[in-house]
């Protein structure tokens, strides 16, 4: 029996068992990756300040060797964006700016993968990576998780503490009776990479519009991480256009602050579906991650939340 048990093959369930393996408690992590999820070389992950300190501490910040983009300054405009003559004027907004320590950092999900991955391993963790997970119940000595592994055999892990990393669809919080409310929002988030005609010069950007807000985060140079928050059935139509039709659409919502935006990915989409869980935490068990607080991802804070 181990003492903890972690569930989860995300980010959260990574640097969970990463920083839980500093503790004098075995643990055991189950790693099961779901080989459906979208190419995480597109998708990005904003660290904020503290969360970069944490993950420097765990010892994952120097193996990301420069990957993560510094965010030095962060615009906030409301409203379409003028069109014509009136673009060239000066235009109303919020802004920030830092000179010193970055407010944030902007990495690929892949590249932020691999470097707790690696942490992982030096830490001596050895994931089990061929059982999924079924379910959870109570033991005589403390939790019992359920698996199944890639051939179909049935299995239960005990332990003292579950830590549930398995994401807002949770089985686990699911079996365990965690309760959790929905709040419908009709908006689905598409997610792609753009290519900027001027540098960003490390710069956030958000514009709030009737439909939904549209950020784009900084990374490399001239390359910009896009995710854009729209009606459901217009996320749709704009996943299917053409690029240029894509592209033009981007400019139109973003303005000029950037001169012209190009997209340079697939389109990724996701419908939002924040949930309230009212207890993320049960006898033996903690919940964690997308499993103990799905949020919109209006600034960026969901991983920053699970750290």
């Amino acid at each position: 029996m181990a003492d903890i048990v972690i569930a989860g093959g995300g980010l959260t369930g990574v640097m969970m068992a990463t920083t839980l393996s500093l503790t004098p408690y075995e643990i055991l992590h189950i790693d099961f990756k779901d080989k459906s999820r979208p190419a995480d070389s597109i998708r990005t992950t904003t660290i904020n300040a503290a969360g970069q300190r944490m993950l420097d501490a765990l010892g994952v910040w120097d193996r990301l060797d420069g990957q993560a983009t510094p965010i030095q300054q962060l615009r906030v405009k409301e409203g379409p964006a003028p069109s014509g003559l009136a673009a060239r004027r000066k235009r109303a907004g919020l802004g920030w700016r830092t000179d010193d320590a970055p407010m944030a950092y902007v990495v690929r999900n892949d590249k932020l993968m691999q470097a707790l991955e690696m942490t992982r391993a030096a830490r001596g963790v050895v994931p089990l990576e061929n059982q999924r997970v079924t379910g959870f119940k109570k033991s005589d000595g403390g939790a019992c998780i359920t698996t199944e592994t890639t051939t179909g055999k049935n299995a239960e892990i005990e332990c003292q503490l579950a830590v549930a990393c398995d994401g807002r669809n949770s089985i686990i919080a699911k079996t365990a009776g965690i309760k959790r409310r929905e709040l419908p929002t009709g908006q689905t988030a598409i997610v792609a990479i753009l290519t900027a005609e001027r540098p960003h010069e490390n710069t956030a950007f958000q514009r709030f519009l009737p439909g939904g807000p549209i950020a784009l985060m900084p990374m490399d140079t001239h390359h910009l991480s896009l995710v854009w928050s729209l009606p459901n059935k217009e996320a749709e139509r704009l996943k299917s256009v053409d690029d240029a039709d894509f592209n033009e659409a981007c400019n139109r919502a973003v303005g000029n602050e950037f001169e012209f935006l190009t997209l340079q990915s697939d389109r990724l989409v996701w419908p939002l579906r924040p949930e309230i869980v009212s207890r993320p935490a049960a006898p033996n068990l903690i919940i964690a991650g997308d499993a103990a607080h799905p949020i919109h991802p209006l600034a960026g804070q969901g991983y920053n939340l699970a750290l």
